[in-house]
């Protein structure tokens, strides 16, 4: 399989048109930061004039739950597919021709979206690298797994710059002990792509496999995080995260932007384009967290600080969202550390960093 030299016009080409949306990230990455995007080049106006941009911090303090919101379903199709350095970001790309497509729907989605591919955004350090954040709490990585609307359009290419284009599935990726097995097959091309613009072999993934066990999710309306930033993007967030082992975080960390002849090679880590303004929007969520109604009707006030959680799960530690102490404040705390197997967090902290 052959890819040209990174240089802002061949790579991201395999597997054909569905993914030339990408081949952008070499211009803008070359030419400056996502902040130059919108002057960079006129097609991407919208990456500093668009009011529906994303990525954008996620406040659980001002989420609208709306009880008409199903469960998403993708279906458990196995797909053949390669792992590519695009020089930016590494990605799995779906093979068109791999037989039946994995198709997405329901939740906040009025259209059937095909999944063309996943994406992987993650940082240098422990502490940055996700897209979206939960309380201004950044996670070390997040997948995104994006789909066309297979009912209007007829690939990611077209769609993408389309009403009710795109979908994408970001879930955010936490350190834990062991890599979510999906997520290590996923990787398992992991050593053939260590430069820009180039691929790994054929594998199967089944891609339902990467997405949390969970019903429970964030949607909002935004945009494509890469040029041209088009706003056409239906965005669901589950509320479980996948794990990723300390090893395998360190081998993503030494992938390289060019390829081996390359003097200077910087890595790729840091790939995430900074957060932005929601500009009032809503975001969206199926978790009731409503007072329980046995401790509000006919009960004594409790003087004490009280602990709450947005899920009704048992394992509320698995989740992104917890709300802790209602009264006297609203905190957010985050597992930080893989659960163990009773499903209790090893450590819990808050933004701040402080155990809670």
């Amino acid at each position: 399989m052959v890819t040209k030299e990174p240089s802002g016009i061949e790579v991201g080409s395999v597997y054909g048109e569905g993914t030339r949306e990408l081949l952008p990230h070499q211009e803008a990455r070359r030419k400056g930061g996502p902040e130059f995007w919108g002057v960079i080049n006129p097609a991407w106006v919208m990456c500093s004039e668009g009011r529906r941009q994303s990525p954008i911090n996620l406040d659980p303090r001002t989420l609208l739950h709306d009880p008409n919101l199903t469960p998403v379903s993708l279906d458990k199709t196995q797909v053949q597919g390669i792992l590519v350095n695009t020089g930016h970001s590494l990605e799995w790309r779906v093979k068109p021709s791999s037989g039946p497509s994995v198709n997405l729907s329901g939740g906040p989605l009025s259209y059937t979206y095909t999944v063309s591919h996943l994406r992987l955004h993650f940082g240098e350090r422990d502490l940055q690298g996700s897209e979206h954040t939960i309380a201004n709490h950044a996670f070390p990585a997040e997948l995104q797994v994006y789909g066309y609307n297979a009912q209007l359009y007829r690939n990611f290419t077209q769609a993408a710059s389309q009403v009710y284009g795109v979908v994408a599935i970001a879930v955010l990726v936490q350190l834990g002990d062991r890599t979510t097995p999906a997520l290590a097959n996923m990787l398992q091309g992991l050593s053939s792509v260590q430069f820009g613009g180039s691929s790994s072999p054929e594998h199967d993934l089944r891609v339902s496999e990467l997405l949390p066990t969970t019903e429970q999710y964030l949607t909002y309306d935004g945009s494509l995080t890469v040029p041209g930033c088009y706003e056409t993007v239906t965005w669901i967030l589950p509320n479980k995260p996948l794990y990723i082992s300390f090893g395998q975080m360190r081998n993503l960390r030494m992938l390289k932007q060019g390829s081996s002849n390359f003097r200077r090679n910087a890595p790729i880590a840091n790939n995430f384009r900074p957060l932005q303004s929601a500009h009032h929007r809503t975001v969206r969520t199926n978790i009731d967290f409503s007072p329980d109604p046995q401790q509000t009707t006919g009960s004594t006030p409790d003087p004490k600080p009280r602990t709450v959680t947005v899920t009704a799960a048992t394992t509320a530690s698995h989740s992104l969202l917890t709300l802790v102490y209602i009264h006297p404040e609203r905190r957010v705390c985050v597992c930080v550390r893989e659960p163990d197997s009773l499903g209790h967090c090893r450590l819990c902290v808050s933004p701040e960093l402080i155990p809670c």
